[in-house]
């Protein structure tokens, strides 16, 4: 506890732990039935309860801090890929040559890559706290989902013209060993060998191996999204169908977080069934559209 809160009689330190839960509850957008699970554990005015309202808080706002981490990288991401499609774009009209529109290319699709690989660890990272693998979501969407969407609006544009993307198997571009060292291999007149073969890994320096075993572990992690999900839903809607839910956030102090909780009102029972019903569908349509957006989500879980 805070020096000043520990100095607090019990009812008003209490009080005021609960009020930072409620308002971190209410900034993450987590579950009606979360926050209810929250009051009902922590009601009784007991040394216990206390403990828990703590725990609960910390673990609440240590997910704020997470999905802010996100978020913050995600914006980036947001803006490099606005000025990918902005390049290919002006490439496509013929407002600038193969040369600089190579020259530009390759410096975002670096940035992209570094972005991409940093958003994929930390959603990972982020879902370490959390009772199952929850999608990362932004502006309404699976961000995972998204980045693979982006990856085929991209292989849509002209990049594939002058590079060899192949976004659909590489979305970090893992073939493409360093990015950033074609930056500096580039010819004077600014052009890149063309064309490019992707199995010929002699046009680039290789990356040490570690690093290249990253971007391979995210690409992984990427493409596994869509299945990941479906088995996730189906889990839930299993559960829901027993009459019981689980809450996004894993708190040990309250039982049954990982396993399932029971809910009494059928109504709410019938409720959940159908949203997971609903949002089942949804991950089952197809790929998203990509939506390219400016940063300044609100923060989502």
């Amino acid at each position: 506890l805070d020096a000043d809160l520990a100095a607090l009689p019990p009812a008003r330190r209490a009080a005021l732990v609960a009020g930072r839960l409620r308002q971190v509850v209410a900034e993450m957008h987590l579950p009606f039935l979360d926050a209810r699970l929250y009051r009902k554990a922590t009601a009784e005015k007991t040394d216990e309860s206390f403990y828990k309202l703590c725990m609960i808080t910390k673990a609440a706002i240590e997910h704020r801090r997470r999905t802010k981490a996100v978020l913050q990288v995600i914006s980036r991401r947001e803006v490099v890929l606005l000025c990918l499609f902005a390049v290919a774009e002006e490439y496509s009209s013929g407002e600038v040559g193969t040369a600089a529109f190579q020259r530009k290319a390759v410096r975002l699709l670096h940035a992209l890559q570094r972005l991409g690989l940093r958003t994929v660890e930390l959603i990972d990272q982020w879902r370490e706290q959390l009772t199952r693998p929850y999608p990362f979501m932004y502006q309404g969407m699976n961000y995972l989902l998204k980045m693979l969407a982006d990856n085929h609006q991209l292989s849509m544009s002209a990049l594939n013209q002058v590079l060899p993307l192949r976004l659909y198997d590489y979305p970090l571009c893992s073939h493409l060993p360093s990015l950033g060292t074609l930056q500096s291999e580039m010819a004077a007149d600014g052009y890149v060998s063309y064309p490019l073969q992707p199995g010929k890994k002699g046009f680039f320096s290789a990356l040490p191996a570690k690093s290249e075993a990253k971007l391979v572990r995210a690409e992984a992690y990427l493409k596994n999204e869509r299945s990941q999900q479906q088995v996730l839903f189906a889990e839930l809607q299993g559960l829901a169908a027993q009459g019981l839910f689980l809450p996004i956030l894993n708190t040990p102090v309250i039982p049954g977080c990982l396993t399932g909780i029971t809910l009494k009102s059928e109504v709410w029972s019938r409720r959940l069934q159908e949203a997971l019903s609903h949002a089942a569908g949804a991950l089952s349509v197809g790929h998203y559209q990509s939506h390219v957006v400016p940063s300044g989500s609100s923060m989502e879980s």
